[in-house]
């Protein structure tokens, strides 16, 4: 017998702040798979970097059935939020339908559900309103057992506005370093820790 690498692939959906902080090659203080590797070392997982610039939960919800169609792993991680809010664009019961509405999609289709809250944001058109919105998270979480609390993006970002860049929105270079890192240890703490070594003969 020996040890196995384990292989969970996962999605990362969501907007721009997914798109530049979840890449999948080497930067910074190293990607999503390098950092997990490091707490587990029988852990090396696919990683699919599923973020797009400027979209809202409606465009997640009207394309998630595709995107799924197309993925065979386990895991998907559903980020969006912060372009809902700004200015409530889409108004926190909607953000909360097309949520749900995303989620059972994956679940649906066999899959579990990661779900973080949406960041702390030091602009005025996002912070006036991503508290309601997370609010929503938290119903969420209160519903559907199933769900996996994802990394607490608000109150990190809160406690470190420092991470944030000069638009007070999107995390600097180091932010999103803290990002990936807070992913590993998540994901680690949630599902790859309880699951122990894999073997393969």
């Amino acid at each position: 017998m020996v040890n196995a690498i384990v292989s969970m692939p996962s999605p990362f959906y969501g907007d721009s702040i997914t798109a530049c902080g979840m890449t999948t090659f080497g930067t910074g203080n190293g990607n999503f798979a390098d950092l997990l590797h490091k707490l587990d070392p029988t852990a090396y997982p696919a990683q699919q970097n599923g973020g797009i610039g400027g979209i809202m939960s409606t465009h997640g919800k009207a394309n998630i059935d595709h995107w799924l169609s197309q993925f065979d792993g386990k895991y998907v991680s559903i980020a969006y939020g912060t372009n809902d809010c700004w200015g409530n664009q889409t108004g926190a019961q909607k953000y909360y339908e097309n949520t749900v509405y995303m989620i059972e999609a994956a679940q649906a289709a066999g899959k579990t559900v990661v779900l973080p809250k949406i960041p702390y944001s030091l602009e005025t058109g996002v912070a006036s309103y991503v508290e309601d919105y997370n609010a929503m998270i938290d119903k969420i979480y209160a519903e559907n057992a199933s769900v996996i609390a994802g990394p607490d993006f608000y109150e990190f970002f809160k406690e470190h506005p420092d991470y944030l860049s000069a638009d007070g929105v999107h995390p600097n270079e180091d932010g999103y370093g803290a990002m990936r890192q807070l992913w590993a240890e998540t994901m680690y703490e949630k599902i790859y820790k309880s699951r122990g070594s894999a073997v393969s003969s």
